[in-house]
């Protein structure tokens, strides 16, 4: 199972409650090993992030508008990156680099502003794969620019065998550009193989479809933003009602001009109108969950579609990489025993010669 940076625990409606004066929510647990960053929706374009240490997590907190709590794991996380064709002339078959490491959070509100919330919704959290794939996308021309020259004067074969950008270097070059996403990653090992043409398409397929799986997993967001917006309205127009029915009330048992059986006929009629209210209120309510719970259903089942899709690229792509290490094994295995039969045909040469010189 793959390991899990960051996911949406739950999304609280902020509720009164009375004996405190205030509307509260309650923060969920995140444990030890994670972070527990709360996101307050108060407009499609406006949020407002926070940190919640562990002695403010499962207790009530303030709240006007719906907060959204995801849980970001800090690390360190396995993470193996693929950057295909980074190294090579643009005549020639490129060399794909494979990094072997791990990455930590260290700024959970840098990293899901700048990652993580658009990646990860309520049923779908973000994964290390999903982690690479940005990362790989974020790297970009960058990391080629950097390895091409790097690599001036080098054949690539040399440049490999030689180490000149070893696993400590990329470690600092990367985390120079993954600051400003609050991520740090220590690499462990660096590997190259020869890559065709099919791998660099694959990896712009996987960019594609990382893109489509982003706005996806937006309008799914969208349309929760817009559920709780209408829950959270309903909650305000049931208030209205109550405190409206109890004002009306009051003015009722203070008119004094009123009998008694005219004060109990008002009573009544209040009552009715109060509850026709709240019945209307809670139909609309339903009516409008029932169409944003569709909305959402619909941007979830395209967001899973995506995510099926990039992760059936990947295996694709590591399918055809595994195809390639062994057409290159088979290709030194019949090199070698090219070179043992050249070995005995020329010893019999030898030997031959050497009966030869004896007659």
């Amino acid at each position: 199972m793959e390991q899990v940076v960051a996911e949406v625990l739950e999304t609280g409606v902020p509720r009164r409650q009375w004996w405190l004066g205030r509307q509260t929510v309650k923060a969920p647990v995140a444990g030890a090993a994670a972070w527990l960053v709360s996101r307050t929706l108060t407009a499609p374009s406006r949020e407002e992030w926070q940190v919640i240490p562990p002695e403010r997590q499962g207790k009530e907190m303030t709240a006007e508008h719906p907060v959204e709590f995801l849980r970001v794991e800090r690390g360190p996380v396995s993470l193996a990156l693929g950057l295909a064709r980074v190294l090579g002339t643009d005549g020639s078959p490129g060399w794909d680099a494979h990094l072997v490491g791990r990455v930590r959070v260290g700024d959970p509100i840098r990293f899901l502003r700048a990652c993580g919330a658009r990646l990860v919704s309520a049923g779908s959290p973000l994964t290390a794969d999903l982690l690479a794939s940005w990362i790989v996308r974020e790297l970009g021309p960058a990391v080629r620019d950097w390895v091409r020259e790097s690599a001036a004067g080098f054949t690539p074969e040399e440049f490999r065998d030689q180490d000149v950008l070893p696993a400590s270097v990329w470690t600092s070059w990367c985390n120079e550009r993954l600051a400003q996403a609050g991520l740090e990653v220590d690499w462990d090992a660096v590997a190259w193989e020869n890559a065709e043409e099919a791998r660099a398409a694959a990896e712009r397929e996987r960019a594609r479809e990382l893109e489509r799986l982003e706005a996806a997993r937006q309008r799914e967001r969208e349309a929760e933003l817009r559920e709780l917006q209408a829950r959270t309205e309903a909650e305000r127009k049931r208030r209205e009602i109550e405190l409206t029915h109890a004002e009306r009330l009051r003015q009722l048992e203070n008119d004094s001009a009123l009998s008694e059986s005219a004060r109990r006929h008002q009573r009544q009629m209040l009552e009715l109108e109060q509850s026709l209210r709240l019945e209307q209120a809670k139909a609309e309510l339903e009516r409008q969950r029932l169409q944003w719970e569709a909305e959402i259903q619909a941007a979830r089942r395209e967001a899973e579609q995506a995510a099926w899709q990039h992760a059936l690229t990947k295996a694709d792509y590591e399918h055809r990489l595994a195809e390639a290490r062994a057409k290159v094994a088979k290709t030194m295995v019949n090199a070698d025993q090219t070179l043992e039969v050249s070995r005995m045909e020329l010893e019999e040469r030898r030997q031959a010669s050497r009966l030869r010189l004896e007659a």
